[in-house]
């Protein structure tokens, strides 16, 4: 290409309407210098918070990083699309990440011509996108012809404060500047540099075309020139050189406005071209096609007849290029282009079907056809792995797995990339899209593995500060709290708010994982160790998180006070400073609903409940003044005021229809009414779930609801409804993690309606057969085996019985590592295995057996001792009176 500037490159042609190509062009989205950190969203981080706002930040900036790739890959209206579902989606982006999406829209604007709203869009020339804004206005300016502008904005820029893909197009840009003053040599250096830099090949197409269609020999005056040239042309009609004279001539006509001419002139020179001048053809329609606008129907046949085989492989690839750069919204232009790809692709030995694989990947996708981009994308992976296009086929594969929910695979696609790259940024950033998909597919661990990695190999990732958030909150998802707190006591240098945000990741993690006490010990030694953040709303996270550890460590007292005073410092503040962010009602609803517990649970019920009204008085409908009435509840429900309690949470569920907890509402007022233990009241209780169900069919707790209704129907009674609807369950839960519960309700159900009924005993025996597997729980397959055994006596059959009994004993409690499982329902239905296999003994007259049965009772500390002890005892007498009466 070098050799192309040259020759076309003499002197400057200002030719204002070249910024066209460079404005459609697929600009590279990463607007950020590489040294550059993003600044983090606000969002709260009030209990569940913490966990929500870092979980939240793979799948916006998958989208956002999703949309930097389609802009490199030439889908800029797709860009755009990802870059403001980002920007509208998360309003507490802070103004740095906000500025940083909207250079990125303007990106996408400039690409699709939409020049205006990319001029509306960008952001103030402040922090790290200044740089970045000021070529794009620069860009615009140059559109426009404002050609003094253009200069003014290039002359504040240093290439080196410029994204590695925006780089080129500073250099096309000033090359372009330097033909506006005459100084050849430097436009010429300036113009290599551009495709020197380029890091696409849609990119290094869109620079070579400007660099095409803006060179010209020029003097002072355009007539003049075009006398020169026309005398030229004359006199070397027929000889090479007189091809270049021609050209130059046809751009200074396009230049005075007569393209008509211009294209006779190339045309004329064309015909007297041989076979054997391929190249030479295929840079006169290249000439033409630009002259006549790329958009134009003259234009498009031009590039299509280079494509046709008239021009070298980068001339077609040009050609390529422009034709898909005019097809980059729907309608009749892009239909065109999709038909001639089709065509092209269809040929035998064609030198670009790669890159038209490619190309039609790209227009499936954005046409929404996925399966047809990933049927290209593999095409051209499996038949050109030396492909200069691999690593964007790749990356292509590993967006259509991502939008699909195919997380793995998306991962591997990206891994393939990475492990063909050299260390540095882009290598990076690849790693942080694996870590983002492995995150969303909830492999934790791996997840946290590849962001510490990442955080090893380069410490100037534009997301470096989210990532160490990251890499602390998948170690604490994945329970790996040594890996956390390594991170944290080891990557010290973070900005002090930073470190704070993800302490807190980790503590609340601990506190959620039952381990409040390490984690307050941690809290109080940070506390002392660090100066208090600089954010007052993080302090006052901080200070909130002190008093909950406090309550989970059972310092109620202590909580409430801390709670309390706290409360009064937030609320002092709110009320002082109007236009407080929602962050300080916030945390204030949130101390109020903890000193309102914490007063309850340190022996001061009326004050804690007096606390609680006064929050809902103050912050109605927040999630903590909802919260409270389940608090209420709760506390009468531990008075054993069971209608008291289910009034508040009937109330709740009533007033909060929309509330995330009105479904935990109807849940827990089912079983207070089932608790009571009258037929009306359990009757009121299937009512009430009822509700649940019709008002949250897909709510979670609707399985649970379920197995509740059907629990209460066997109380009643009502076994034909009962097993009708753990049916119902079966078949609508099948994979649920915890079916096996139906499957048991189900088989005990059908043991209870069966008399001596053969047919419904074999049903429950299968039943509860099936539940023998490692995916169930120990405490069902123990229950289940004791229920088999009821089975089998009931068929009469007491030594098969004894079998199974003996077999649950033998599995559960004889070997250590599963008796070590058992859970209290475990234990008690061991007990009641053992109980039974003793009677059976007895009944058979193994005296000694049965007695050394009813010693596993006590010997294994499981309930119903006495009950074996007495047992025990019996038969010692029994045993002792035997040899007496003989």
């Amino acid at each position: 290409m070098a050799g192309l500037i040259r020759r076309f490159t003499h002197r400057l042609g200002g030719v204002a309407t070249a910024l066209l190509l460079l404005a459609t062009s697929a600009m590279r989205a990463q607007e950020q210098p590489e040294n550059a950190n993003a600044a983090q969203p606000v969002a709260s981080l009030m209990d569940a918070a913490p966990v929500k706002m870092i979980s939240d930040w793979p799948e916006w900036r998958i989208k956002m990083l999703a949309g930097d790739d389609a802009l490199q890959l030439g889908l800029p209206g797709l860009a755009e699309g990802f870059y403001r579902s980002v920007l509208d989606g998360n309003p507490d982006l802070n103004a740095e990440a906000k500025a940083l999406l909207q250079v990125k829209i303007a990106s996408a604007l400039i690409a699709q011509r939409r020049f205006s709203e990319a001029k509306d869009i960008l952001p103030p020339e402040e922090g790290p996108v200044a740089p970045a804004v000021v070529l794009r206005r620069a860009i615009l300016a140059y559109h426009d012809g404002r050609l003094a502008e253009t200069a003014n904005l290039l002359q504040r820029l240093q290439p080196s404060s410029l994204s590695l893909a925006d780089q080129p197009w500073y250099y096309l840009l000033r090359g372009m500047e330097l033909r506006a003053r005459d100084d050849q040599p430097g436009s010429t250096a300036s113009l290599e540099e551009a495709l020197v830099r380029s890091v696409s090949p849609a990119q290094t197409a869109q620079i070579e075309a400007v660099i095409l269609k803006g060179a010209v020999m020029a003097e002072q005056d355009d007539l003049e020139t075009l006398k020169v040239l026309q005398r030229k042309v004359e006199e070397t009609r027929g000889a090479r050189a007189g091809f270049d004279f021609a050209r130059q001539m046809a751009v200074v006509l396009d230049r005075l406005n007569r393209k008509d001419e211009a294209i006779a002139v190339l045309r004329d020179q064309m015909s007297m071209l041989t076979d054997r001048e391929k190249a030479e053809a295929g840079q006169m329609l290249l000439l033409i096609g630009l002259i006549s606008g790329r958009d134009s129907a003259r234009g498009q046949l031009a590039f299509r007849e280079i494509l046709g085989g008239k021009g070298e492989a980068d001339t077609q690839r040009l050609a390529l290029y422009l034709l898909a750069a005019s097809a980059s919204q729907p309608g009749e232009t892009r239909d065109a282009f999709r038909r001639t790809l089709d065509e092209l692709i269809a040929q035998s030995g064609n030198p670009l079907l790669d890159e038209l694989l490619m190309m039609r990947a790209r227009l499936n996708l954005e046409s929404g056809d996925a399966v047809g981009a990933e049927a290209d994308v593999r095409q051209l992976i499996e038949n050109y792995p030396g492909s200069p296009l691999l690593d964007d086929a790749l990356w292509l594969r590993a967006y259509i797995a991502w939008q699909d929910g195919r997380y793995r695979g998306a991962a591997e696609s990206l891994g393939q990339i990475r492990d063909r790259m050299e260390p540095g940024p882009t290598r990076v950033r690849i790693g942080e899209q694996i870590g983002d998909v492995l995150f969303l597919k909830g492999d934790y661990a791996a997840a946290a593995d590849m962001y510490s990695g990442v955080l090893s190999e380069d410490r100037d990732s534009l997301f470096d500060n989210m990532l160490f958030y990251q890499a602390v909150l998948a170690n604490t998802l994945a329970e790996r709290w040594e890996n956390a707190q390594a991170l944290l006591d080891n990557q010290t240098d973070y900005p002090l708010d930073v470190r704070w945000r993800a302490e807190w990741i980790y503590l609340d993690g601990l506190r959620k994982d039952g381990q409040a006490a390490k984690a307050r010990d941690r809290l109080a030694d940070l506390v002392r160790r660090l100066p208090v953040p600089t954010d007052q709303d993080l302090r006052w996270r901080i200070q909130w998180l002190q008093a909950r550890l406090a309550y989970d460590t059972g310092a109620s007292a202590q909580a409430a006070q801390q709670a309390q005073a706290l409360a009064q410092e937030v609320e002092r503040a709110v009320a002082q400073e109007e236009g407080w962010p929602v962050i300080g009602p916030e945390i204030a609803s949130h101390l109020r609903l903890l000193e309102g517990q914490a007063l309850i649970r340190s022996g001061q019920p009326d004050e804690g409940l007096e606390s609680l009204a006064k929050l809902r008085e103050n912050y109605p409908g927040s999630d903590p003044a909802i919260l409270s009435i389940l608090e209420e509840a709760r506390y009468f429900a531990g008075k054993f005021s069971d209608a008291e309690a289910q009034r508040r949470l009937r109330e709740l569920a009533d007033r909060y229809r929309d509330s995330p907890h009105a479904p935990a509402a109807l849940y827990e007022a089912a079983i207070l009414a089932d608790r009571q233990g009258l037929e009306s009241t359990r009757r009121e209780a299937i009512a009430i779930l009822n509700d649940l169900i019709t008002r949250y069919p897909s709510h979670p707790l609707v399985f649970r609801a379920r197995l509740l209704q059907g629990n209460i129907a066997r109380q009643l009674g009502d076994f034909g409804d009962a097993r009708l609807v753990y049916e119902t369950v079966l078949r609508d839960y099948a994979n649920h993690p915890e079916i096996y519960l139906a499957q048991l309700y189900r088989a005990n159900t059908l043991l209870a309606r069966s008399g001596n009924d053969p047919a419904l005993l074999d049903e429950a025996q299968t039943g509860l057969e099936r539940l023998d597997k490692e995916s169930v729980p120990i405490d069902v397959r123990v229950e289940a085996g004791y229920m088999l055994s009821r089975i089998q006596l009931q068929l009469n059959n007491p030594q098969r019985a004894a079998e199974t009994l003996w077999l649950v004993v033998s599995r559960y409690l004889r070997d250590p590592s599963a008796a070590n499982q058992l859970g209290a329902n475990g234990k008690y239905w061991m007990a009641r295995c053992l109980i039974e296999l003793g009677d059976i003994q007895e009944r058979a007259g193994n005296v000694e057996d049965a007695r050394e049965v009813y010693s596993l009772i006590g010997k294994y500390a499981l309930p119903g001792q006495n009950l074996a002890a007495a047992r025990r005892e019996k038969l010692r007498q029994l045993a002792a009176a035997a040899p007496a009466q003989n």
